[in-house]
């Protein structure tokens, strides 16, 4: 499972009153009252392009008396980033051929026929692009048998995921987790389309279920907070994305 940056719920004091940015050959560093902040391992805290240090720099100015760490998912995806080890960046680049071979898109229903229908109209896009575009191809079975990838799916996936900076492998490999598929992990990331559809993509049994048989507010509430996730991680790249450098 890929970790993120500060997970604890617990708050700290706001130790500074003013904060702002100072560009050096790296990229822009945070300083906090003329101070330049740091990462849980003691690394600059250092963004580039500029857009994504503003958002970073809008997200400490915005803390109140005390600072909420999971209130500054930017913040974190980005000192995640910069901590990252050979050995963590190396897992990030390995996690979309975890998910291929059990890939969610590749297990559809065996009954009833709405759902099978709803599967096709859905998720059959994602593979036919994934296809055509990526040269990375699923296998369809109702069986709960694991299928192996293809060998050129694994060799276009590998190479795919290879090419990745840092950043956006990171991206890649929580967008896959969140989804439970690799394939829409690269809708994400390749900006097929929105974050919220390919969230709804990988929640399409659940949602299904609910509309026959009822909506639970526990679940409704988790989903929300998965997709306020979600949503950060095509933010982020985004602001990655950014010409404003």
């Amino acid at each position: 499972m890929v970790e993120i940056a500060v997970t604890s719920p617990k708050k700290i004091n706001r130790f500074y009153k003013e904060v702002s940015l100072k560009q050096e050959d790296e990229g822009w560093h945070l300083l906090l009252d003329s101070r330049a902040a740091k990462t849980p391992a003691r690394n600059p805290l250092c963004a580039w392009p500029k857009a994504l240090a503003d958002k970073i720099a809008a997200e400490w100015q915005g803390q109140g008396e005390e600072i909420d760490f999971l209130q500054m998912p930017i913040t974190r995806l980005l000192m995640t980033v910069l901590d990252g080890n050979e050995e963590t960046i190396t897992f990030w680049h390995e996690t979309p051929t975890r998910f291929i071979g059990t890939d969610l898109l590749t297990y559809r229903a065996e009954y009833p026929e709405a759902l099978q229908a709803l599967e096709d109209e859905v998720w059959n896009p994602y593979c036919e692009w994934a296809a055509k575009d990526l040269g990375i191809k699923l296998t369809r079975t109702t069986s709960l048998t694991a299928l192996p990838p293809l060998a050129e799916t694994l060799e276009a996936l590998e190479a795919l995921s290879s090419a990745l900076d840092p950043a956006r492998a990171l991206i890649l490999a929580l967008a896959c987790e969140m989804t439970g598929s690799a394939v829409l992990g690269l809708a994400l990331l390749e900006g097929f389309t929105s974050a919220e559809e390919v969230f709804a993509a990988s929640h399409l049994g659940e949602t299904f279920q609910e509309q026959r048989w009822g909506e639970d507010a526990e679940a409704l509430q988790r989903r929300a907070n998965q997709l306020a996730e979600f949503k950060n991680l095509q933010l982020y790249l985004g602001l990655l994305s950014s010409r404003d450098n």
